[in-house]
C-alpha cells in the first residue's frame, strides 16, 4: 500500500524530517511494539503481521493530529493510543492482528494566505485490525 505524503507538507517539513516515508516506517514499527506491550497489559493478545499491508483488516481507527507550535506533540503515543485502546476495549477484543499506517494531509483553510502556516496540515494515523 502506497503512503500518501502531501507535497506541501513534505516541502515544509523537509528541513527537519528529510524523508517522511522513512520516518513514518520507523515510527510505525516503534509504536507497534509499544502498542503490543500496552495491549498485553490489558489482557489483549496482539501481533503484527510480517507483511503488514497484506492483512485483510476488518476495522480501522483513524486519528488526525494537526501540526502545532510544539511539533513533537503530534508524535506523543498517548494521543495516538488512547482512541485505539478505547475502541478495542469497547469491542471487548481478546485477540487481534493489526498494523499502523501513517500519512500526511493538508487542508485548504489557509491556501490564500501568503505566509507559510503549519496549522492546517498534519499526520493521519490509521490503526487497522483484524479480530481473531
Amino acid at each position: 500500500m502506497e503512503r500518501k505524503i502531501n507535497d506541501e507538507v513534505q516541502n515544509r517539513m523537509s528541513s527537519f524530517i528529510p524523508d517522511l516515508n522513512k520516518f513514518f516506517e520507523g515510527l510505525e514499527k516503534q509504536q507497534e511494539k509499544k502498542l503490543i506491550e500496552l495491549f498485553s497489559e490489558v489482557g489483549i493478545s496482539a501481533s503484527v503481521k510480517t507483511d503488514k499491508h497484506s492483512l485483510p483488516y476488518q476495522g480501522e481507527v483513524v486519528f488526525k493530529a494537526l501540526c502545532e507550535s510544539d511539533i513533537n506533540h503530534m508524535y506523543q503515543r498517548n494521543r495516538i493510543f488512547r482512541p485505539i485502546l478505547l475502541n478495542m476495549l469497547e469491542l471487548n477484543v481478546s485477540k487481534i492482528r493489526f498494523y499502523l499506517h501513517y500519512e500526511t494531509f493538508c487542508g485548504d483553510k489557509y491556501k490564500d494566505k501568503h505566509i507559510p502556516i503549519f496549522f492546517n496540515m498534519g499526520f493521519k494515523y490509521s490503526f487497522r485490525y483484524y479480530i481473531h
